[in-house]
């Protein structure tokens, strides 16, 4: 019987240690995708100051990709790597800039679900706030 008990708890620490999620798991699978399915992200708006602005034609078709490598990339050529460094902030590290000079950037996550990515950063002392939704 103590057998019997003992390898049902090893078979029970088994699926209980494979089944353990890495930080920030369900938050990097609603910004990259899930099964199989790569997230595009689309600007719905922009706010500067608190004040909404008229969308460009370039950002009216801009699209940016989170990949599951940690790695980014958009449409207008940008990419580098992303990481969560909380469950509400991202890390942009860029690698797409001529210069080789390091930029990074790092955006609090106001809202992120399956169809919608709000962030907010500063940008030359005002305070800047994107809105995505994904295409797919």
């Amino acid at each position: 019987m103590k057998t019997g008990i003992s390898y049902l708890a090893i078979i029970l620490l088994l699926f209980t240690g494979c089944s353990k999620s890495t930080p920030f798991e369900k938050e990097s699978s609603l910004l990259v995708g899930t099964k199989g399915v790569q997230r595009i992200w689309k600007i719905s708006t922009i706010e500067i100051n608190g004040a909404s602005q008229p969308l460009t034609t370039q950002q009216k078709v801009f699209e940016k990709k989170f990949l599951s490598t940690g790695e980014f990339e958009d449409s207008d050529a940008n990419y580098g790597v992303w990481s969560f460094t909380s469950s509400t902030s991202i890390r942009e590290s860029y690698s797409s800039f001529p210069s080789n000079i390091p930029l990074q950037q790092d955006y609090s996550i106001l809202q992120l679900n399956n169809s919608t990515l709000s962030w907010a950063y500063k940008k030359n002392g005002d305070n800047v706030i994107v809105k995505f939704y994904a295409t797919n």
